[in-house]
């Protein structure tokens, strides 16, 4: 089922309501007429965002049957196509204001959802919303709503994707960010859904914002954008291929990886669930300063998460070749931890200061014996001839690799390791149940002299969940030891639209990396290892802790390298980056009260996806 769907890009007059309204309808029906089925506005598309205080806003404020909403339902009884609009709404009964957005189909109003999330001028003047997203369905199909900076919270659209929505209407007014923004592109992936963003581009007040409005795929491909400039931006989206792909009837190939991993939101959301795990979701961990948490942790005994020195951060990308030779029927536990500790020590080189050392390894799952069996017998062993093999020193390691239970099944593990053996140890929270009844383990950060380390198998990071559950327990890195092909990254074209620097405005050819946004949406340093193309996509690195692009930093591997890259990251926190895993602001703000559809009972339990 192919449908036809538009996006309006506007170049707004602040303060000139008519003139906006007027622009936004004409461009409504120009996309109508052009076969749009479903049309989506920017955010505020006809007052402009940029609104200073409630006494403005009282001005420009209408109800959900206000005159532009009763213009919309015209057009929309009209034509039969579905329109998402945004607007400043006031509610007639508290006479609370709202940043709004209203899905619009012949019939009246489909969904009408609140902006959750408050960014830059939103505090001044607007409630917070008061419901979580919905979702309808309609004759092209499961739609969603939700409005700019709820989508910097995979929450919400991990909400939508457990409801079944197919396509994410985002109004937005984007800025200090390129766009299309690496955040669609994270949010559309995740959820495999069509993300159609619509997009301010003028200034307002000194503000820039992003342009770029766009459709994008559920792999977080561009469709279709445009950069700068008042405008349409159509493409044709197909439902039925998206259902196909969810539903493991295509190839891998096609779809990203829905096929493996369907509808990996949901499926994450629901099996952490079962443990009881996703109920941290609902915790609101960092509202309190954190130093009355560290005071509290020091009086429960409790060990320090973040490191009291400097930490030098190191990942290697190595070829499989380093430990497959082609051929697993010679290879050994022993061997192995020979050849991958000799590929260190030949690409790492000299190491210099005196930082504590944290080393991150790709991913060696794929080592087994001729019968199938893993090759790593005695984990515990093989950790300490590898750290030993390297020179790790007082340092520590990550890395996932495959080992076998007792009862025989294999399960995937990532482990926490040094000179002494094995620090920690746990089976994926992506593994289904052992044949000997044994659930997958609780997704907790390894507690370290080094502080409080997130270790995650790369198949865990395509979903958000399992990296937001181990930052709200205090992880200050996140550690991702992987074999991955896909998502590679996605490049990002050059933009005109003036961004102020250092915004990145010219081609950038890793623009989206979803083991960046891991780091930056969870205020944790990313630390990702990966196998070079063509066993997997490469791109290894370490990844910044927020998202400010002024505070922007990363060192990483190309595509086919074989190699090493490392970076020192100081603590005692002395710059906005390093503070930024102290006190987590992206975390602060989350909204959890509206998070408890990601932990109902009653949906898992109705579930398709439900692993028996």
């Amino acid at each position: 089922m192919s449908v036809k769907v538009a996006a309006i890009q506007l170049d707004l007059v602040y303060g000139n309501k008519s003139t906006n309204t007027a622009t936004l309808l004409a461009l409504i029906d120009k996309a109508i007429s052009s076969g749009a089925r479903l049309v989506v506005t920017p955010e505020m598309g006809n007052t402009g965002y940029m609104i200073p205080n409630p006494e403005y806003a009282y001005l420009v404020a209408e109800t959900l049957d206000g005159a532009l909403m009763s213009q919309i339902l015209t057009i929309s009884k009209g034509t039969g196509s579905l329109i998402c609009v945004g607007f400043c709404e006031i509610d007639p009964n508290t006479r609370a204001l709202y940043n709004s957005a209203a899905l619009v189909g012949p019939d009246g109003i489909l969904l009408h959802h609140r902006k959750l999330h408050p960014y830059v001028c939103d505090p001044l003047w607007a409630a917070d919303g008061d419901r979580a997203p919905g979702v309808v369905d309609t004759d092209i199909g499961r739609i969603s709503v939700a409005i700019c900076a709820d989508v910097d919270y995979p929450e919400t659209t991990a909400i939508a994707a457990n409801h079944g929505a197919e396509i994410l209407a985002l109004p937005t007014c984007w800025i200090a960010e390129r766009a299309p923004s690496p955040v669609w592109m994270a949010r559309a992936y995740e959820s495999g859904i069509y993300l159609i963003a619509a997009d301010s581009c003028g200034n307002e007040s000194g503000f820039q914002f992003s342009g770029g409005t766009s459709i994008l795929g559920p792999t977080g491909s561009i469709i279709a954008s445009l950069d700068t400039g008042s405008g349409i931006v159509m493409a044709d989206i197909d439902i039925a291929a998206l259902r196909k792909a969810r539903s493991s009837e295509v190839p891998e190939s096609s779809l990203g990886a829905y096929r493996k991993y369907p509808d990996s939101a949901r499926l994450q959301t629901l099996r952490l669930v079962d443990r009881g795990a996703a109920f941290d979701l609902l915790r609101p961990t960092y509202t309190w300063d954190s130093s009355e948490t560290d005071w509290v942790r020091r009086r429960l005994n409790m060990d320090p998460q973040i490191p009291s020195a400097p930490v030098q951060v190191e990942v290697a990308q190595l070829d499989r070749d380093t430990w497959f030779g082609g051929s697993a029927s010679w290879i050994s536990q022993e061997r192995l931890a020979q050849d991958v500790s000799q590929a260190i020590r030949g690409a790492s080189g000299p190491r210099g200061g005196t930082a504590d050392r944290l080393l991150v390894l790709p991913d060696f799952s794929s080592t087994q014996s001729s019968t199938g069996e893993s090759i790593i017998s005695d984990p515990a062993k093989f950790a300490r001839d590898l750290a030993n093999g390297i020179g790790l020193g007082t340092g520590l390691a990550i890395a996932a690799w495959s080992a076998d239970c007792e009862c025989g099944s294999k399960r995937q593990t990532v482990n926490c390791f040094g000179i002494d053996g094995l620090i920690g140890s746990r089976v994926a929270s992506s593994e289904p149940r052992c044949a000997c009844g044994k659930e997958p383990d609780r997704l907790r950060p390894f507690e370290t002299r080094l502080g409080a380390i997130a270790a995650l198998w790369g198949p865990e990071a395509l979903s958000p969940l399992p990296a937001r559950l181990m930052a709200l327990n205090g992880a200050w890195i996140t550690a991702i030891s992987a074999d991955l092909k896909q998502p590679a990254p996605i490049p990002l074209e050059k933009t005109e639209i003036p961004h102020p620097s250092p915004i990145r405005t010219n081609y950038d050819p890793t623009g989206f990396h979803l083991m960046r946004q891991r780091g930056a949406e969870n205020n944790t340093f990313t630390a990702f290892a990966n196998t070079p193309s063509p066993g997997g996509f490469g791109f290894s690195g370490i990844f910044s802790s927020e998202l400010d692009a002024a505070k922007l930093f990363e060192v990483s591997l190309g595509p086919e390298e074989v190699g090493y890259t490392s970076t020192t990251i100081n603590f005692p926190a002395t710059d906005y980056s390093t503070q930024c895993t102290v006190d987590k602001p992206m975390l602060k703000m989350r909204r959890t009260q509206h998070y408890i559809p990601l932990v109902s009972h009653s949906h898992w339990r109705q579930s398709t996806l439900m692993p028996h």
